[in-house]
């Protein structure tokens, strides 16, 4: 998915189109045709009005897929009460019925048992579907907060050199990257660490490493599939080590990444990871990555995407 400015009132948009198949698309905000131009500029704005407006929505789809869900739980509820007594009842009493008796109840039983079987598949759906919704909710935070830290966050990244000696960050999976920033003060300063979060307010923090030039050394953990990218994957990287293009890398991710540290497609979801999302944007502002040897993760795995200014 390309990003798009209107050239009248530089609203920013998202669409599944090429720049050339825009010529009849009408601004969502101004109304005037036409006049769209690839926007190239940051993103975190644009991103966080966009969690803002599906915020409200979001919470109302969550709050009626609740609703649902334990509607039906009650329904099943009521159905395994009811399987119960009448099992119970035939238990006890089939001793004393006639064949036909014993048929009739026997036929009776699995009617129930097949209702109960239809319940309880709708409220799997049910369940499945808050699930992810409620995921969703989560991933946009508290919306307050976010408005309130990213700002804190574009100036913490765009400060790194200062605060740690080194103008440099971290990015891989949350919770690995999160135990490498308790080995020293200095390695805390450099990752990502906020009680409020949200992609927005995630790549408002890129943005502000991306500001000041700042590398980004991407950590990896082999003995966790969800924080690794396969060696054949970094192979991709290393013949491609700049992207002209940032969602050809997008397009890797989303053909050989699955069950990594790029894609997540679990929990009905289907999308790239926040890591993936990092590095696109850094990619995007024309980074490129870099490959040397590790002594703690082995050869050719100390991965850092430069600035276009270290080329």
């Amino acid at each position: 998915m390309a990003t798009f400015q209107c050239g009248t009132c530089k609203h920013i948009a998202e669409f599944m189109k090429r720049g050339w198949e825009l010529a009849d698309e009408a601004c969502p905000k101004c109304k005037k045709i036409g006049g769209w131009k690839e926007y190239t500029g940051p993103l975190s704005d644009f991103m966080i009005d966009r969690e803002d407006a599906r915020f409200e929505p979001l919470k109302k789809e969550v709050a009626d897929a609740k609703q649902a869900r334990d509607t039906l739980k009650s329904e099943l509820d009521g159905i395994q009460k009811d399987v119960n007594k009448a099992e119970h009842q035939y238990n006890s009493e089939c001793k004393d019925y006639s064949l036909e008796q014993i048929k009739m109840a026997i036929r009776q039983l699995e009617k129930k048992m097949d209702a109960m079987v239809d319940v309880a598949n709708r409220f799997r759906t049910a369940d499945e579907k808050y699930t992810v919704l409620s995921e969703k909710l989560e991933y946009l935070g508290n919306r307050e907060g976010v408005r309130k830290d990213a700002p804190k966050v574009f100036d913490a990244a765009h400060g790194v050199g200062q605060s740690s000696g080194e103008n440099k960050l971290y990015i891989g999976n949350r919770q690995y990257v999160s135990r490498h920033g308790d080995k020293s003060m200095k390695k805390k300063l450099r990752i990502l660490d906020v009680p409020n979060w949200s992609p927005g307010l995630n790549v408002s923090w890129v943005e502000g490493g991306i500001s000041a030039k700042a590398r980004f050394k991407l950590k990896l953990n082999e003995s966790n599939a969800y924080a690794n990218i396969p060696d054949d994957v970094l192979q991709k990287f290393k013949d491609t080590p700049r992207f002209q293009n940032a969602d050809e890398f997008l397009a890797i991710c989303r053909t050989d990444g699955k069950g990594s540290l790029l894609w997540y497609n679990k929990n009905g979801e289907n999308r790239p990871s926040w890591t993936a999302l990092e590095i696109w944007v850094i990619l995007r502002a024309g980074y490129r990555f870099t490959f040397s040897d590790s002594k703690h993760d082995g050869a050719g795995r100390k991965i850092v995407l430069m600035p276009p200014m270290n080329d």
